[in-house]
């Protein structure tokens, strides 16, 4: 019993060898799977020849399947086809609602997520003297500008 190691079997592709590049290819698809949009996580596969070997991990299909694309934001179209933004913008990542109204907006995302897991964050500021409210919905619903799900005609929001 003199003998100090230890028996406990330790996958190599767990270990830590110093920063992001001393990560095993388990623990990089662990935080691909963290990132929450497809620009991030080509940022991260892209860092460096270790991280590029993510490409060909098992897992890497079915993470950076569900990852949001962007954010589609349905605005009025005028008969001349001018698009107004009158309700907010959006840099595809990310939506601010204006100030001048408090006019309802439906944001959707892109993919749509069919099955599997997918992750959306959701930070309201400003917000405390308006109703805000989000939702997941099933992607046959319509909905249209400056109205909620009411103005749909279906309630099938789950």
């Amino acid at each position: 019993m003199g003998n100090n190691e230890s028996k406990i079997a330790v996958p190599k592709e767990y270990n830590v060898r110093g920063s992001l590049n001393g990560l095993g290819l388990d623990v990089l698809m662990d935080v691909l799977g963290e990132t929450l949009y497809a620009k991030d996580a080509q940022n991260l596969v892209g860092v460096s020849k270790q991280t590029l070997k993510l490409k060909d991990h098992p897992r890497f299909f079915m993470t950076t399947e569900n990852l949001i694309q962007g954010l589609n934001v349905p605005n009025k179209i005028w008969s001349e086809g001018e698009t107004v933004k009158e309700d907010g913008q959006s840099d595809g990542i990310s939506f601010v609602h204006t100030n001048k109204n408090n006019n309802k907006c439906t944001i959707t995302v892109d993919p749509i997520v069919e099955d599997g897991i997918s992750k959306l964050e959701f930070i309201f500021e400003g917000h405390e003297q308006n109703e805000f409210s989000f939702g997941i919905c099933d992607s046959s619903e319509v909905f249209y500008q400056n109205s909620g799900r009411e103005g749909s005609g279906v309630y099938s929001i789950y």
